[in-house]
């Protein structure tokens, strides 16, 4: 009974109790301003808890009069004393720091907490009967042994606060030492650790991040988080510039665009170099986060690739490629397995099926091939119709605008199907917009093909009429809401006013 009491009187006399509620109120305040700070809460619980294990073993040690109690006792109250000490520190700073809209580096915090934690023992030692003032002086000689073999590390200390203090450097930035990049994911006196793209950590001492230059990736003066990207390709120098750079600029500032490409400030492509007969290009854009630069670069060189195909221009091989490709044998055989395999695109479409096979080739030497990457805009709702598509490969999602502007999928079309054929046989603005879902290979056919057809073909109006009127009652439905019945209905109405359409634009009439 007289442990017990001992006990209950040490835990008293040392506020045990207002230590641990302290403890909940700082954890559950931390836990919602600030959930990254659960490592120093569960330093102050480790503090509280070893504080109580100590008040208990003095407590013990008071009731059988055992020696050494004063010095578990002290060392009972120094920790339960940091710890009050810690949990203000731990609460006030990031208050304030959210109050003043001020970041306060970490090792500030520590600073000022470590200058506490002394002064404190310093107190406690005071009242303890510790000789503080004459373990200094008699020390004096053993501080300067430590700190010269400390050098190294008081160096780094010094430069982590430098660092944290002027903000040079911030977590989650990306910098670079040298030819190395990384994003800052940890800042401690003595090192700063990087994370690689490769998913390594690299831990750099704070006095190389001093006395090296450091390159931070996107950090500007004015304007969001945005870092400039350099991708070069190569052209024949026969192409006009100006014709490569309206071609390339076109599909990187059309919407959507690839992926962590800022859309302000806009991408560019400008001429870079004259050399050895060839044109080299450089796109310039610009990055909101550093980080997946190897996939927006990819993304990048897809978009110019497919950009180029589409233009009729090709990239610049060396010269022992070209002349294997201007051998005149080889070239006959491309270009007839090419058309063969375009051919046979057509007669995979129901309505070019049944033409004629002399007009199916005839057609098939007016095509060309066009390529687009995922998220590549087709052709866009309201622009003037100047051609139609055959899918050969992929898939395209066929969209149209609602009155606030915002974008509804109505069909999906793949391998074998025709778009954009409505405003091409009737003269109207495109309908709809048509986007790449994936890689997408397709048969571009202009205008003049289709008036070539249906002059030597006049009844396939009637087939076209028939798929365009579908086409569109498929898209009063989905703008009206229309149901099953009256889209048959519109189908019906709309097949003859489509067909009078067409052969007046084509001038078939009679």
């Amino acid at each position: 009974m007289q442990v017990l009491e001992a006990i209950i009187s040490e835990l008293m006399g040392s506020h045990t109790g207002l230590l641990f509620v302290g403890l909940v109120v700082t954890a559950a305040i931390l836990h919602g301003i600030a959930p990254e700070e659960r490592p120093r809460v569960r330093l102050l619980s480790m503090m509280v808890a070893g504080h109580f294990v100590l008040a208990v073993v003095a407590g013990v040690m008071s009731a059988l009069s055992l020696e050494g109690r004063t010095i578990v006792h002290f060392i009972s109250d120094a920790l339960a004393a940091m710890a009050g000490v810690g949990m203000v520190i731990n609460v006030v700073f990031p208050l304030a720091s959210r109050q003043l809209h001020l970041p306060l580096p970490p090792i500030v915090r520590d600073l000022v907490g470590a200058a506490a934690y002394l002064l404190v023992l310093v107190v406690l030692a005071g009242r303890a009967g510790i000789n503080v003032t004459g373990l200094v002086a008699t020390s004096a000689v053993l501080t300067a042994v430590v700190g010269l073999s400390l050098q190294d590390t008081l160096g780094n200390m010094v430069a982590g606060l430098t660092l944290q203090s002027d903000s040079a450097v911030r977590l989650g930035e990306w910098i670079q030492i040298g030819d190395v990049q990384g994003r800052v994911v940890e800042m401690r006196w003595r090192f700063t650790a990087l994370e690689t793209r490769d998913g390594e950590t690299l831990v750099v001492p704070n006095s190389v991040l001093i006395k090296d230059k450091i390159r931070v990736l996107g950090r500007r003066q004015a304007g969001p988080t945005a870092w400039r990207r350099w991708v070069r390709f190569r052209v024949d120098h026969h192409v006009r510039h100006s014709e490569v750079i309206e071609a390339v600029t076109h599909a990187l500032r059309t919407p959507p665009l690839p992926t962590a490409m800022r859309a302000d400030p806009a991408a560019d492509c400008v001429v870079s170099a004259l050399e050895h007969g060839v044109t080299e290009y450089a796109v310039r854009y610009w990055l909101g986060d550093p980080g997946p630069d190897a996939t927006a670069d990819s993304d990048v060189r897809r978009r110019i690739t497919a950009a180029l195909s589409r233009a009729g221009i090709h990239h610049a091989y060396p010269v022992e490629r070209r002349i294997m490709i201007d051998d005149d044998a080889l070239a006959a055989s491309a270009r007839s397995a090419e058309l063969a395999r375009r051919v046979h695109v057509m007669q995979r479409v129901a309505l070019l099926s049944l033409v004629p096979a002399d007009t199916q080739v005839d057609i098939a030497k007016q095509i060309t091939e066009v390529v687009f990457e995922p998220g590549e805009v087709l052709f866009r709702q309201g622009e003037p119709s100047d051609s139609a598509f055959v899918i050969d490969d992929g898939h395209v999602s066929i969209r149209i605008a609602d009155a606030a502007g915002v974008e509804h999928e109505i069909a999906q079309l793949g391998p074998g199907e025709v778009l954009g054929e409505m405003g091409v046989m009737t003269g109207d603005n495109r309908t709809a917009t048509a986007l790449a879902l994936g890689p997408v290979r397709a048969c571009r056919l202009e205008r003049h093909t289709f008036e070539t057809l249906l002059r030597a073909h006049p009844g396939v109006a009637e087939s076209l009429a028939k798929t365009l009127a579908s086409r569109q009652a498929a898209q009063a439905v989905a703008r009206q809401k229309l149901g099953p019945e009256d889209s048959e209905l519109a189908e019906r109405r709309d097949m003859n006013r489509v067909l009078a359409r067409i052969r007046f634009f084509f001038g078939l009439e009679g």
